[in-house]
């Protein structure tokens, strides 16, 4: 990756932050976005009403065969927002929700918007103490469940976390209509449990005042640098991110998109440019328990499908699947893709097939999370990352001196700034005053932004491996790799060395059929990646391991060869 685009490097750090403050990306935006800075934040429950108002008959929400409409769907948050005031809960009260994908996702956001009120996403697939001390964490008051029997049971301890004794609330898991009663089991009931369709009141929910600087959400993290932290994002963040996004997508019509989603919705892509940004536009969600690659390609061929946010992961299942299914793909408008990096072999191949750009969605849950979106269109932007969205401010900081910003083409750690970036994370002042520097957030992503204003991600700052002095970024040879033909999926970390520190390590899965041994792959290789770079050590696996937003997990790798190798301590954080 070339990084040679500077002409007169800077002679001090005031001099590189003027070149950013210059914003050379705004060249490239469209009318759109060049108009951003009209942009005003609002209350979020502002926008199921205005999309209720101008499409009341269209379908809001798909799930499990039942289809609510956008005039359906406010009355049912109403009705649902008047239950929850019945519960207790009120303006700035956290309440969970802990459930795979369910329609129950979009109405209780809204609800819980209207009052005021505070959405908490906790992931079903953490252990049972996990949940519990991220409950008390956020200080939950009521926690929605769906009452699917293991689910329930396991959840059953949550309504004991002291000191709030949360309530727990069952939805039908097996149907797509939140009317319908959820099972209460005698455990459930023994701790108060309630169904969620006992809280769909006849009445409308009292008045509440909502600014656009009260909390709207705490977002939890992954957790890959240690335990989950909570993510605070208020309602401008939220409601000014999809405003961004909508300016860089001019091709929607408003009533006209819907979108298929199989990714989990407890994930912040699931809140912001999934449930805010289609109801933004008066689109339809049609929502997948998981993700089924045969049920999206379906969707794709009635469409049905205008609008796809994706990951790799799922690129590469429906690549595999459209080699023996082709489908129609003229009547998708959009496809994104984001939560891991995507290598320039997938995005050929998935072009090559649907011949459509797939653009790039870089972020976090701290922004929001969408803070660069990929321009493949435009010459130059064809291999980066992408822009950062209208109204957002960008710099790079020396990896070893955060203080110092440095110039134009060269790498270091990406800061941001904007309307969409959060004011910190829930109760973790310390962490608040390491994370951000002179008001820019700091993301562990190292990189670089070239003189046309093209952002280039290269890895995670944690990630660089040090072989004898050498830094050497996974993500890079990880692209490498996923051009070789044996090779379906990959990850590189570094490997405990005596003499170099590190070396460098292939953790791959094969292509169906097909063998590979070290040797051949060096052997391949050649050429492609420096002396440094080339894989001294190779292991095959049949899956990767993955964090609970479906990334590779690189940590859980290096965690497992540091004690492979027998040395611990805190390299074997990250």
């Amino acid at each position: 990756m070339s990084q040679d685009t500077r002409s007169k490097a800077p002679s001090t750090p005031e001099e590189a932050v003027a070149q950013y403050a210059a914003a050379p990306w705004r060249a490239h935006y469209g009318d759109a976005a060049q108009r951003a800075d009209r942009l005003r934040p609002f209350p979020l429950f502002e926008m199921l009403a205005w999309a209720e108002r101008h499409f009341p008959d269209r379908p809001y929400v798909t799930f499990r065969g039942h289809t609510v409409t956008y005039a359906e769907a406010l009355e049912l948050v109403e009705r649902l927002a008047a239950g929850l005031t019945s519960l207790g809960v009120g303006k700035g009260d956290r309440v969970g929700y802990c459930m795979a994908n369910h329609s129950a996702f979009a109405l209780l956001h809204y609800a819980l918007w209207r009052i005021g009120a505070v959405a908490v996403s906790m992931n079903p697939l953490y252990p049972a103490d996990r949940l519990a001390a991220q409950a008390a964490d956020a200080g939950v008051t009521a926690i929605l469940v769906t009452d699917q029997p293991d689910e329930a049971d396991r959840f059953l301890p949550l309504a004991e976390v002291e000191p709030q004794r949360p309530r727990l609330i069952l939805a039908r898991h097996d149907s797509g209509d939140i009317r319908e009663p959820a099972r209460l089991p005698e455990a459930a009931r023994a701790v108060g449990a309630v169904r969620l369709s006992d809280l769909l009141a006849e009445a409308d929910a009292p008045p509440a005042h909502v600014d656009p600087e009260d909390v709207a959400a705490l977002a939890y993290t992954g957790g890959t640098t240690g335990a989950p932290k909570g993510v605070v994002l208020t309602h401008a963040n939220l409601s000014m991110n999809c405003q961004q996004m909508k300016s860089w997508y001019p091709q929607l019509t408003a009533g006209m998109e819907a979108t298929c989603v199989g990714a989990p919705m407890t994930h912040i892509a699931g809140v912001s440019p999934i449930l805010n940004f289609m109801t933004l536009i008066g689109g339809e969600i049609i929502i997948q328990p998981r993700f089924d690659p045969d049920g999206l390609l379906r969707d794709i061929d009635e469409g049905r499908a205008t609008v796809l946010l994706l990951t790799p992961t799922m690129l590469v299942g429906l690549r595999d699947l459209m080699e023996r299914r082709p489908t129609d793909w003229s009547r998708v408008k959009l496809i994104q893709c984001g939560a891991a990096p995507l290598t320039p072999e997938l995005m050929r191949a998935f072009q090559a097939v649907t011949g459509q750009p797939i653009v790039n969605l870089f972020g976090m849950t701290e922004t929001s999370p969408a803070v660069v979106y990929g321009m493949p269109e435009v010459p130059g932007g064809e291999l980066a990352t992408g822009c950062p969205l209208p109204l957002t401010r960008v710099q790079v900081r020396a990896k070893d001196d955060p203080g110092r910003c440095i110039p134009l083409g060269e790498a270091g750690e990406l800061c941001f700034a904007g309307p969409q970036v959060t004011r910190g994370y829930w109760r973790r002042e310390e962490e608040n005053a390491t994370f951000f520097v002179d008001g820019f957030f700091r993301t562990g992503d190292v990189g670089f932004v070239t003189e046309q204003g093209f952002v280039h991600v290269i890895d995670r700052l944690k990630d660089v491996i040090i072989a004898g002095g050498n830094n050497i970024y996974p993500a890079q040879v990880e692209n490498v790799l996923a051009e070789h033909e044996a090779i379906a999926e990959a990850a590189v970390i570094g490997s405990p060395h005596p003499y170099r520190g590190e070396t460098v390590k292939a953790v791959v899965r094969l292509r169906p059929g097909a063998e590979l041994t070290l040797a051949q792959l060096q052997n391949d290789l050649a050429g492609k990646l420096s002396p440094v770079e080339m894989p001294k050590l190779l292991e095959i696996r049949e899956e990767l391991p993955r964090t609970p937003s479906m990334k590779v997990s690189r940590q859980a790798l290096r965690e497992r060869e540091r004690e492979l190798m027998g040395v611990s301590g805190p390299g074997a954080a990250g």
